[in-house]
């Protein structure tokens, strides 16, 4: 696990660089884009949406042609139709997935860290809106990643 831990720290670093190099590549066809619209949390979204939606379908592409964690996976759950509760059984231990949530977890809690310490406020305030960050950041992973997986399940299981 822990081979396989420091494994997904370097890869969603890797992919967090290459969000970071499309966003800042593309920045002026992005800006273009988000600029059409008035309301600012649209163009947020458009300005983080757009390089996020293609690590995710890269992301999504490489978990698909991944053979061997689909044997691994169709040995694991029933091969009839896609039910959620018996996916989610298999997520909690699914070693990839919690070594992708742990990974994550430490780099958002440091990233928390490193962005909260330069606020000239109080310690508490800093402490709560570390924490805040933190769990917005963390939740908000583990979802998108669960979703992903879900899909990624579901088109394997739609293929067999």
């Amino acid at each position: 696990m822990k081979k396989l831990y420091f494994k997904k720290i370097f890869s969603i670093t890797l992919y967090s660089l290459i969000c970071l190099a499309i966003y800042f590549i593309g920045f002026s066809i992005i800006s273009l884009i988000a600029n059409f619209f008035k309301n600012p949390i649209i163009r947020l979204i458009i300005l983080l949406g757009i390089p996020l939606t293609i690590i995710l379908i890269r992301i999504y592409n490489k978990r698909l042609e991944n053979p061997e964690m689909r044997r691994e996976y169709f040995a694991a759950v029933n091969q009839g139709r896609f039910a959620l509760k018996e996916e989610w059984r298999y997520m909690i231990k699914f070693p990839h997935f919690l070594a992708e949530i742990l990974a994550f977890s430490t780099l958002a809690f440091l990233f928390a860290f490193v962005t909260i310490i330069g606020i000239a406020v109080s310690f508490t305030v800093k402490l709560l809106s570390m924490l805040t960050v933190f769990i917005i950041s963390a939740g908000l992973y583990f979802v998108i990643d669960f979703g992903l997986w879900m899909l990624v399940h579901r088109t394997w299981k739609k293929e067999y």
